[in-house]
């Protein structure tokens, strides 16, 4: 016998997906390092390339600077991380925001849920294109 597909089944696999990468997000900052005077950022040992928009335009995108943002924001620069990327400290309560959200569907087994966490997702998009490209 076939498992029975239902939005509630497909919900948990995705919203499981989500809660997936939502931590993974807030755990590999904690592997980046940068210079302050060479603009480098590593991982690990891995130097991070150039911006590829930035090196064939030579003007810099939206999310130049991002990474250092987080790294930055991680070791408690909050100044700093400003300077390098308004968006850095957005991404990352953006970030923790859905990694709550996504234990929500966990702990309750709703029918309403799916459509609200649809919703919430596709407003929380429109709000970080807004914030990150006016």
């Amino acid at each position: 016998m076939s498992p029975k597909f239902t939005i509630l089944n497909e919900h948990r696999f995705v919203n499981m997906t989500l809660l997936l990468l939502f931590l993974t997000l807030l755990i590999i900052p904690f592997g980046f390092d940068y210079s302050e005077q060479s603009d480098a950022v590593y991982f690990f040992k891995y130097k991070f390339p150039r911006c590829t928009y930035e090196q064939l335009t030579g003007t810099i995108c939206p999310s130049c600077g991002l990474t250092r943002s987080v790294a930055t924001l991680y070791k408690g620069n909050l100044q700093l991380s400003l300077f390098y990327n308004k968006a850095g400290i957005f991404l990352v309560i953006f970030s923790l925001i859905q990694t709550l959200l996504r234990l929500v569907p966990v702990i309750y087994k709703k029918e309403w849920l799916p459509w609200f966490d649809i919703s919430q997702l596709i407003l929380s998009f429109v709000i970080l294109e807004l914030y990150l490209f006016t």
